[in-house]
């Protein structure tokens, strides 16, 4: 039978911590360390030490805080000669990370706060306000004269959601029922003729409220394979599951690519038995090939007792990627189209330009190089950085224009002349990419306005 001491914090060295006290549980045949007793701990960054905490036998922790505060990463390791021995290890991050644990005169749960960074994920706490994104608008101008909020609802642990299936006017805000939920929203405009009022498209929506259950199965880890996932590669998803009683249990895996209400890929694992060496195989999902941009793996477990849930938002981010072209400027292609269209036997190709005329640039650019920059091979003087048009997400679209006085001077001769832009996007780690457009330069033809011929 274990006895408890207690022992108030007081940093005794530096610095503060957040905690109101330490109690430790000892066996009645092992000696409380006096520095425990008299509550000398320190503070080391954000860490909480004991001195010379040692004891033999079995001990049990508790973990008391207040209703405002969280607890999270918790760590117990000794440090002896700089060799690190960890004896309890626990983040708080998962529904099964409270497994080991039970709760007096408390609830324990886990709970997530969004990131502001961050947008909003799919999944929520009991109690979270939920983010609609949602617009409606009209071609014509019409008002909004009806709304239609319609939930689906998939039960985990709580059973069904009463209003399930009703037609609301407005949107629910908030959830106490765990669970998947599917909303199907639509509005009606006013036309001020009800024989003329139209109905909108169907919008769907699909979210999750997160719960628990101290006899459900738990989620122990989600994470794709490989660990970072880059535009075009083929990856997959893994996660593993745990129950006490060890019982079949019913797996599924959701992908989502935000903010799309359709899984781009699923799985589903019937009746998963423990292995030989008594844990469950780790559930895997063929992923399709990467694209640009925010996904959300959502991973249900269940048993006859209850289910749980967890899940991962990652990113992939843009793949670094280069293309570019050379163009007139409008007065140029206005009059090469005119020239074709007189003379259709002598054709004048875009990519012929006379050497006094300005070079129009343009690239796009994926990875989000530092710089783009552009020169004619064969004539290195002339060169020039592109700027970027828009920042954002995806591929930035960058511009300039390539003219100097000389250029006609310089590259003007009798006969055509082939010449190479090269773009060259460079990145913050020392990388780059090139990009190469073909041009001739030619004014073999005497007058510049006659000079788009294609070879």
């Amino acid at each position: 039978e274990p006895i408890e001491y207690s022992a108030d914090f007081r940093p005794i060295y530096y610095g503060h911590a957040s905690v109101n006290a330490l109690r430790m549980y000892v066996a009645k045949s092992a000696s409380l360390p006096l520095c425990v007793e008299s509550g000398r701990f320190f503070v080391e960054g954000s860490r909480l030490c004991a001195l010379s905490v040692s004891f033999p036998g079995r001990a049990s922790i508790k973990l008391q805080t207040s209703e405002s505060r969280s607890i999270k990463n918790l760590k117990i390791y000794s440090l002896r000669d700089g060799i690190k021995t960890v004896v309890l290890e626990c983040p708080f991050t998962r529904d099964g990370d409270l497994a080991r644990w039970s709760a007096s005169e408390a609830k324990a749960e886990i709970s997530f706060t969004q990131s502001q960074e961050e947008e909003t994920a799919r999944v929520y706490a009991k109690g979270e306000a939920i983010d609609y994104r949602m617009s409606y608008s009209d071609y014509e101008g019409d008002p909004s004269k009806k709304q239609h909020w319609v939930y689906a609802h998939e039960p985990l642990n709580d059973g069904p959601w009463a209003d399930a299936g009703k037609d609301f006017e407005a949107p629910v805000s908030r959830f106490y029922i765990d669970g998947k939920y599917t909303l199907r929203h639509s509005q009606e405009d006013s036309t001020g003729n009800p024989a003329f009022d139209k109905t909108s498209n169907i919008a769907e929506m699909v979210f999750y409220i997160k719960g628990g259950s101290a006899t459900a199965p738990w989620v122990t880890f989600i994470r794709t394979n490989p660990s970072e996932v880059k535009e075009g590669e083929v990856y997959s998803i893994r996660a593993g599951v745990d129950d006490k009683e060890k019982d079949l249990l019913d797996v599924k895996i959701e992908l989502y690519k935000y903010p799309e209400s359709s899984p781009v890929a699923t799985r589903s694992y019937t009746g998963l038995a423990i292995g030989a060496d008594g844990n469950y195989p780790v559930c895997t999902l063929a992923a399709p090939r990467a694209e640009a941009g925010t996904y959300d793996v959502i991973v249900t477990v269940r048993d006859h007792s209850g289910a749980g849930m967890d899940s991962l938002r990652f990113k992939v981010k843009e793949g670094r990627s280069l293309a570019a072209r050379v163009d007139h400027t409008p007065e140029w292609e206005a009059n090469r189209i005119a020239w074709n269209e007189a003379r259709a036997n002598d054709f004048r190709a875009p990519n012929v330009f006379w050497p006094g005329e300005a070079l129009v640039l343009s690239a796009e650019a994926g990875g989000k190089p530092r710089r783009v920059r552009a020169e004619i091979l064969e004539f290195p003087q002339y060169a020039c950085n592109l700027s970027a048009e828009s920042f954002g997400s995806g591929k930035i679209p960058y511009a300039a224009t390539l003219w100097d006085a000389s250029m006609l001077q310089s590259i003007g001769v009798s006969r055509p002349v082939p010449a190479t832009l090269r773009f060259i996007a460079y990145y913050e780690d020392g990388g780059t990419l090139i990009e190469d457009v073909a041009i001739i330069f030619d004014q073999s033809r005497g007058a510049f306005h006659q000079l788009h011929r294609l070879y």
